[in-house]
Formats: structure tokens, C-alpha cells, sequence
């Protein structure tokens, strides 16, 4: 349903890949990615890049690199519920 979504600008203001911890998250890897937009001039902060969850090292590190910290973004969001938002839509 993203891929219809309609978009604002965004910024990036948080972007970091996490460790994981404990022995069973070993090959899981996880990424933080935090950006501000507006919809209607109502602020809102999102933390989804894309729908889906851990995925192998690699992924994470070019996530967090295609989202450096005061970038700016394209953020596609829920026309009915504006504060659900991702960087990736599909």
C-alpha cells in the first residue's frame, strides 16, 4: 500500500547500525534511522525506513549509509494516518 502513498521532504536526524546482543541475535543485525517531517505543518518523527525487520550486516551498514545524518529525504506517508510514515515505500 506505500508504493501510493504521498510524500514531503524529510530530514535525517539520527543514523546508526546496532549491535546486536546475546548469543541468539549473532547473525541479526539491526539499524537506527530517525527523521522529522511534516505533513499539514503537524511535525512528526518516523524511525521506518522500510517495512521488514533484521537483515545480514551488510544491509544494515548500507541502509545507515544511503541515510546520513541531515540528509534530506523523501518520506512517503499514510494519507490516513499521517504519522505512519516510511523512507522506502513497497
Amino acid at each position: 500500500m506505500s508504493l501510493n502513498w504521498p510524500s514531503v521532504e524529510g530530514e535525517i536526524v539520527y543514523s546508526a547500525v546496532i549491535v546486536p546482543s546475546g548469543r541468539s541475535k549473532r547473525y541479526r543485525w539491526y539499524w537506527h534511522v530517525e527523521y522529522r517531517h511534516a505533513v499539514d505543518r503537524q511535525p512528526h518523527t518516523g524511525r521506518r525506513t522500510h517495512f521488514g525487520s533484521t537483515v545480514p550486516l551488510s544491509v544494515a551498514r548500507n541502509i545507515v549509509r544511503k541515510f546520513p545524518v541531515q540528509s534530506r529525504v523523501t518520506v512517503y506517508y499514510d494519507p490516513l494516518r499521517h504519522a505512519k510514515s516510511v523512507l522506502i515505500p513497497g
